[in-house]
C-alpha cells in the first residue's frame, strides 16, 4: 500500500491540498489496503525487482514494478467544465494520468464532490469510511483533525530526505510544506501552492485598444481616458449606447483598481491588520476616494447603470463580454482560464 501511494504522489498531489485516507472500502478487490501484502511479498521474493527512484521509474527504465491496484482520488466539481472537454472525472487530464499510471498497473478512479458541499461531504465520507484514497479540503483545521484522529497518513517518510520527491519539494518550497507539518515533524497534508497570489485580475479589451491606437493604461487618469474613448468611439462596433466601458468591484472585494487608492498599500503591516480584523478596506481613508472615482464613472455613463440590481453579477459580466459590449472589468483570478474568455483578455 505504501509503495502504491508513493508512486502517485508526484503526479496527483503537487498542486492540491491533499490528505491520504486510511478508509479504503473493505469490500473492493485490489484496493490500497489489499495491495500492501502483495507489494511487500513481491519485494521480498523477486530479486530482480528494481527499486523505484524519485522520478517514479525503476533503475532499469524498461522494467517497471507492477502494483495491480486501484486508487481513488477526489476532484472538485465546480460546474464549469468547458464544452467538448468531458467531465471533471473523464477528461484529457484524467485520461493522461491513467495512461501514466497504467505503466505500473495502477488505475485511478475519480470521485466528484461539488465545491459548494466540500466540507460537509468530506466529513461525511471520512466518518462513513467511504472517503477517496486522495482527498481535497480547503479547511486545514479539518484535515489536521483527521490526522490527529488517526484517519490519515503521516507523509513525512515519503517527502523528507534529499532523495525523495525533489520535484515536489522544489515546486512547493519549504514554507508551503511547513503549513501541513506539525511540531513533531509529521506531515499531515500536502498544501497547495497557488499559481498566483493575486485575488482578482483587471482585464481589458486589447483589440479595442489596438483599434483606437491606445496603450494599456498604467495610471488611474490613463484608465479614465481609455474608458471614455471606449464609450464615445465604440471600437467594437456594438453601438455607443450598448458599450459598458467599465465593470469594477464596488464592495469589500477590493479589486486592483481599488488598491490604487488605498493608503495602507504602502504599509504592509497596517494592510495585514486591516485584513485580519476584517475591517478590510473600509477603515482605509483611500477607499472613499475609490468610491468617488466609481461615482464619477457612473455619472459619466461608463458603468452599467443597473449593476446593483443584478443577482449574479459575475455571470452578467460574462454575458457582457460574450456579447462584445464590455471594455474593462475586474474578475476573480480564475477568470483568466474561464471558458468564455477566448483570446480577448489582456491581464
Amino acid at each position: 500500500m505504501k509503495k502504491c501511494i508513493k508512486k502517485v504522489l508526484t503526479l496527483l498531489l503537487t498542486a492540491v491540498l491533499v490528505l491520504l485516507t486510511a478508509c479504503a472500502n473493505k469490500g473492493e478487490s485490489n484496493t490500497l489496503k489489499e495491495v500492501q501484502g502483495t507489494a511487500e511479498e513481491t519485494s521480498k521474493t523477486s530479486e530482480n525487482t528494481k527499486e523505484i527512484n524519485t522520478a517514479g521509474q525503476s533503475n532499469d527504465s524498461t522494467e517497471k514494478t507492477q502494483y495491480n491496484c486501484t486508487i481513488t482520488a477526489m476532484v472538485f466539481d465546480r460546474s464549469n467544465a468547458p464544452d467538448g472537454e468531458g467531465t471533471v472525472t473523464d477528461n484529457r487530464w484524467t485520461k493522461w494520468i491513467n495512461e501514466q499510471m497504467a505503466e505500473y498497473g495502477i488505475e485511478v478512479k475519480y470521485i466528484a464532490v461539488a465545491r459548494s458541499e466540500e466540507l460537509n461531504k468530506v466529513n461525511t465520507m471520512m466518518a462513513s469510511g467511504t472517503a477517496a484514497d486522495i482527498m481535497l479540503c480547503y479547511t486545514g483545521s479539518t484535515v489536521q483533525g483527521f490526522y490527529n484522529d488517526g484517519g490519515t497518513y503521516n507523509l513525512a517518510e515519503y517527502i523528507n530526505g534529499s532523495d525523495k520527491y525533489a520535484m515536489l519539494k522544489e515546486y512547493l518550497g519549504e514554507n508551503v510544506i511547513k503549513v501541513g507539518t506539525n511540531q513533531n515533524g509529521e506531515i499531515w497534508s500536502i498544501p497547495a501552492r497557488r499559481a498566483t497570489s493575486a485575488r482578482t485580475n483587471i482585464n481589458i479589451r486589447k483589440d479595442w485598444l489596438d483599434t483606437l491606437n491606445m496603450e494599456i493604461p498604467t495610471t488611474i487618469d490613463e484608465l479614465h481616458t481609455v474608458l471614455k474613448a471606449f464609450k464615445e468611439k465604440d471600437p467594437g462596433g456594438v453601438g455607443s449606447k450598448n458599450v459598458i466601458a467599465a465593470s469594477m468591484f464596488t464592495d469589500g472585494a477590493a479589486g486592483p483598481v481599488a488598491h490604487a487608492f488605498l493608503k495602507s498599500c504602502s504599509d504592509p503591516k497596517q494592510y495585514a491588520i486591516n485584513y485580519i480584523e476584517r475591517s478590510w478596506i473600509y477603515s482605509d481613508e483611500g477607499f472613499a476616494d475609490y468610491m468617488r472615482f466609481l461615482n464619477k464613472l457612473y455619472n459619466e455613463g461608463l458603468m452599467d447603470s443597473e449593476y446593483y440590481a443584478h443577482v449574479d453579477f459575475s455571470q452578467t459580466q460574462k454575458e457582457y463580454f460574450v456579447n462584445g459590449t464590455l471594455g474593462v472589468w475586474e474578475y476573480d483570478v480564475n477568470g483568466n482560464v474561464d471558458t468564455l474568455r477566448e483570446g480577448y483578455c489582456r491581464t
